[in-house]
């Protein structure tokens, strides 16, 4: 047990980094698909102008356009705001957003060429619902594991399976402590 304590130490020492590669992660997404919002959003992020943020995810939600693209972007985009919404107790909002992009994950599951990012996505989510739920806490965190050790596996540069294992690690080793979860790596 000591052992387990030191490496999530550890592992909560390595969450600015953690914080940094998921905002690069995002970024560089949402500049690949540049006419997806992408300059809303960035300049939402680092101004902390989040109902604009939301603004986006509602009007893209609207979008009839069905592509892969389009509903990656808007499932990051939507990712983003989840996490936002958890980190300043807005769970009511988030569980909404949640939802939607759990809907929308499962329609492009089948047919988006990069099934380890999906994989890493689902991970996310799960951590999400895990923080938000205590009922389901533990089954959450439990099915995240094994989804962002299935993206590793498909692809080990994947470095965004590597941090949702770690996120789903951390939370394992909350609700074992008995403590409440808290999302260190939002964003």
């Amino acid at each position: 047990m000591k052992i387990i304590l030191i490496e999530f130490i550890n592992l909560m020492d390595r969450r600015y980094k953690a914080i940094l590669i998921q905002f690069f992660l995002i970024i560089s997404i949402s500049l690949s698909a540049q006419k997806f919002n992408a300059d809303i959003i960035y300049d939402a992020y680092i101004n902390n102008k989040y109902n604009v943020w939301k603004d986006v995810c509602d009007e893209m939600q609207k979008n009839k356009n069905k592509s892969n693209d389009f509903l990656f972007s808007l499932i990051n985009i939507e990712y983003g705001y989840i996490a936002h919404c958890i980190s300043t107790s807005n769970n009511i909002e988030a569980l909404k957003h949640l939802d939607f992009t759990e809907k929308k994950l499962q329609e492009i599951e089948l047919t988006y060429n990069h099934p380890s990012l999906i994989k890493s996505y689902k991970s996310a989510l799960l951590s999400f619902r895990a923080s938000l739920d205590n009922k389901t806490a533990i089954k959450s965190a439990l099915k995240g594991l094994e989804f962002a050790d299935k993206s590793i596996k498909e692809d080990s540069t994947n470095y965004f399976g590597f941090f949702k294992e770690v996120t789903s690690i951390g939370i394992l080793l909350q609700l074992l402590m008995g403590q409440s979860i808290k999302l260190y790596c939002t964003i």
